[in-house]
This record gives structure tokens, sequence and C-alpha cells, in this order.
């Protein structure tokens, strides 16, 4: 099995210098996080499917 791996750019947190006791701040920087986590989660997926040399296995889950 191949692995693979996706780097983003890194995420600008200057914003929330200094409030790091807030609870909506830190919920506002928890979701953007996770945003981004996602979006990038779904390029690695979108990439491993279109691998031509994929295992029968892998062929199998990505049409899944």
């Amino acid at each position: 099995e191949r692995m693979y791996f996706v780097v983003g750019k890194p995420l600008d947190m200057r914003p929330y210098h200094g409030r790091h006791e807030d609870p909506e701040t830190l919920r506002r920087a928890r979701d953007r996080v996770a945003r981004q986590l996602d979006r990038l989660i779904g390029e690695g997926r979108k990439h491993r499917s279109r691998d031509a040399q994929a295992g029968v296995v892998r062929q199998v889950m990505n049409r899944l």
C-alpha cells in the first residue's frame, strides 16, 4: 500500500494572538483549522483515487 502525504500552507493565526482564553476565539481558530484539514484530506483522497498503480484492494476501496 502506498502512502500519501499532503502538506498545506501555514495558517496565519496572528489575528487570534493574545486571546487564547476566549472560548469564541478558540472555536473560530479550531473551525478554521478543521476546514483546512478537511480540504487537504479531500485533495489527498482525490490524488490517491487517480493512482494507476494502486493495488486491487485500494481500487475497490476507492470506489466506495
